[in-house]
């Protein structure tokens, strides 16, 4: 595919969700984050494997395409990439207005959002990809895909999250899920649909230390309700036999002893 300046764009880019602000949260906690470039910034927070960017990524380049992925709700490093591509981003001097907190606050909320999705055409103007493929968790009007379609072939999106009332899942050339009863769900509204199952991504194993050097416990890492009857009585289960980490939310469902 070739940009009308002769430039060649991309096959695939990932527009990835800031899960829970983990991207933020490390962006903010990282002082040489907000010292370098965009693209430094980018890199080196892409490469800590906070959420799957990076593994699909890899994977995608590991058989030949280009594919790079950007966080369109991780406020700091999108307003990094406006100020050095010269984007006018009236969120950074909103807040200094003498008005009253609360007007201030809510049209910084009304506006960084607008500048947000200016930001996301921007980059997707600018890389021209073959595919736009949207992750679950961002929210995004039929407007917005309808603006990303002109600096693009196709949009995709993946989806393994509860549906959300409103959200333009008929305007996508594709949907992929990872949970059976989603795709039918879109197959029976004649939305294009299809299962993907999430793939391990092999450099985690390089991370691990060997067996001499494990600590023997488990790590959690996800969210508990009074509806995930399944998964808390196995973890249930689990934590009689090992020690077990954990990470998200919903620890007070599990039993107390």
């Amino acid at each position: 595919m070739t940009v009308p300046d002769g430039r060649t764009g991309i096959d695939f880019l990932l527009l990835m969700e800031d899960y829970q602000g983990s991207y933020t949260e490390a962006f903010r906690a990282a002082p040489e984050l907000q010292e370098a470039s965009y693209e430094e910034s980018a890199k080196r927070l892409f490469s800590r494997s906070i959420y799957y960017g990076d593994a699909y990524v890899n994977g995608l380049a590991s058989r030949g395409f280009t594919a790079d992925q950007v966080v369109p709700a991780c406020r700091p490093l999108q307003f990094k990439w406006a100020r050095a591509h010269g984007l006018w981003n009236p969120s950074d001097w909103i807040g200094r207005i003498p008005l009253d907190a609360r007007p201030v606050l809510f049209s910084k909320q009304v506006t960084d959002q607008l500048t947000l999705s200016r930001i996301l055409i921007e980059q997707i103007a600018g890389r021209r990809p073959k595919i736009v493929w949207l992750f679950s968790g961002i929210r995004v009007t039929a407007r917005e895909v309808r603006a990303w379609r002109r600096h693009a072939e196709h949009v995709m999106l993946w989806w393994s999250c509860p549906l959300v009332d409103g959200f333009p899942y008929e305007r996508f050339d594709l949907i992929l899920s990872s949970i059976p009863s989603l795709v039918r769900h879109f197959e029976d509204r004649g939305i294009r649909a299809a299962h993907l199952s999430h793939a391990f991504d092999r450099r985690i194993c390089d991370r691990i230390p060997s067996l001499e050097a494990r600590i023997p416990r488990v790590a959690f890492v996800g969210n508990l309700a009074p509806n995930y009857g399944d998964r808390i009585a196995f973890l249930d289960a689990l934590s009689r036999h090992v020690p077990i980490d954990f990470y998200g939310h919903g620890e007070q469902y599990l039993p107390e002893d």
